[in-house]
């Protein structure tokens, strides 16, 4: 748990970000939501990689395409298409840097995961409207990285693997909520929990290096 310190000011930017998109307060929000990410760039970029600098590189670059898509997505006229294109590319280049150094891929672990997206995807099917096939190609990419994710760390089964394995978790958890909320029903906490899941798998990515 060293890493809890140098974490603090990331944690502290989070929790301000949170505060101010459940109450309301815009400016709070649009300022510390963006800040949350920037810092956990510089926190990757300080990481030894353990794993080989490309992974590094990777990493880093999914964190800046997550960057530009919150950035998408919190602008006035809301760029949803663009915002989910840029977070595709995110997981896309997560999904390579999950690659990196794998021996083994365990096909079976793949079918509950993809279960359990294809299966969030039917429930909100019917709410989509025009989204329903930029969702699905969404969905169908952050559940193969949420299966690398959990692949990666069948393989090597050390620390790093292991915050592989909950940030790619925290990630599918995250977006399952937000997609519910959007398009299917507002519940009490919803954003807690949206964003509280979605820095913490940001920021376990960046100690994966």
């Amino acid at each position: 748990m060293s890493f809890l310190i140098p974490a603090t000011p990331i944690i502290g930017s989070a929790l301000l970000a949170i505060y101010g998109k459940c109450s309301q307060g815009k400016y709070i929000h649009y300022v510390f939501k963006p800040l949350t990410i920037i810092l956990i760039i510089f926190f990757a970029l300080a990481r030894r990689p353990d794993t080989g600098s490309f992974y590094k590189f990777l990493i880093i670059a999914a964190l800046i395409f997550s960057l530009i898509g919150d950035v998408l997505l919190m602008l006035p006229k809301s760029q949803f298409i663009q915002g989910l294109l840029a977070f595709s590319i995110a997981h896309i280049i997560y999904c390579l840097a999950f690659m990196q150094n794998v021996g083994r891929f365990y096909f079976l672990i793949l079918v509950p995961i993809l279960f359990y997206g294809t299966s969030n995807y039917f429930v909100l099917s019917k709410n989509l409207s025009k989204l329903r096939i930029p969702v699905f190609f969404y969905v169908m990419i952050i559940t193969l990285m949420g299966w690398l994710a959990v692949n990666r760390y069948l393989n090597f089964q050390d620390s790093k693997g292991l915050y592989t394995l909950i940030g790619g978790i925290l990630f599918l958890i995250s977006d399952s909520i937000l997609a519910i909320n959007k398009f299917k029903k507002h519940f009490k906490f919803a954003e807690v929990i949206i964003l509280g899941s979605y820095f913490s798998a940001q920021l376990f990515f960046a100690l994966s290096i």
